[in-house]
């Protein structure tokens, strides 16, 4: 019976800790158009428009065929210098599809934020603020949600590490098997 029980202990704290091993992706980013790239504001049908009756932003490439620079990076992202070069994609906000906003490679990393949500914020004759919630995703990191925020012609970008259920399990896990040893030791 103790070796049954010494056995499935063993092999859940092996399941645990598989999905306990969690790197989610912390810091932020910040882009700004940059060589005469721009956004235009859109309609359902990606027809330019004015910003009140918008419901898309369209990025327009600048000089040197791409949408935005890095101006500003930390935490995970710190490996991007200013001016690497960043694809961003049309989308429209409302209604909003989880979009892919914006790609890029810097060595063997890959950087992307899918977003899945929006908050119009606010308006004016030349700029609107948009915020909400997507998923970063960076080359030998997991997918972490993170927000985003959108004005005039800056794209933020953040996520901070949450623990995941999975971990706290483990801790869970492992505080239960020592209250067991301690009772196995006053029985003995």
């Amino acid at each position: 019976m103790k070796k049954t029980t010494k056995l499935l202990a063993a092999v859940a704290l092996t399941a645990f800790a598989g999905v306990a091993s969690a790197v989610p992706i912390i810091g932020g980013i910040s882009f700004s158009s940059n060589n005469n790239a721009s956004w235009d504001a859109v309609d359902s049908l990606w027809n330019i428009t004015t910003i009140p009756l918008s419901t898309g932003i369209a990025f327009n490439d600048g000089d040197n065929g791409y949408d935005q620079t890095v101006v500003s990076s930390n935490g995970d992202f710190t490996g991007t210098t200013a001016f690497d070069k960043v694809n961003f994609f049309d989308f429209q906000f409302s209604p909003l599809a989880p979009t892919q906003l914006w790609q890029f490679t810097m060595g063997a990393t890959d950087y992307s934020f899918l977003m899945t949500s929006v908050t119009y914020l606010s308006q004016g004759n030349s700029t609107i603020t948009l915020e909400g919630t997507g998923v970063l995703s960076m080359t030998g990191k997991d997918d972490t949600v993170g927000t985003w925020d959108f004005s005039g012609n800056r794209i933020s970008f953040s996520s901070s590490a949450v623990p995941e259920p999975a971990i706290t399990l483990l801790l869970a896990t492992g505080l239960i098997g020592f209250g067991f040893a301690r009772k196995a030791r006053k029985a003995a």
